[in-house]
């Protein structure tokens, strides 16, 4: 009977440990999912702004060309009116 009992202990005492080793093996799995979504994350908050920055990059050199043309066509226009 004390065997038994004995036996019953140390089977649970290692089906507490292997649980333990699954519970940990699952967390860091979780964490491992959750890190990497995160720098998922990052990467694409940080692909955004480059985007965005990029984006406002050629926007504001379109803007800036579209100045210019403005700008020599007012030129252009302003000769023209001053000799007419």
């Amino acid at each position: 009977m004390i065997d038994q009992q004995r036996s019953i202990i140390i089977l649970m005492q290692y089906t507490a440990i292997i649980t333990l080793l699954l519970d940990s093996v699952i967390h860091l799995q979780f964490s491992a999912i959750i890190d990497l979504l995160l720098d998922s994350l990052i990467n694409l908050h940080f692909a955004a702004i480059i985007a965005l920055l990029l984006s406002s990059l050629i926007n504001l050199h379109f803007a800036a060309i579209i100045a210019l043309l403005l700008d020599s066509v007012i030129h252009l226009q302003f000769p023209v009116i001053f000799h007419l």
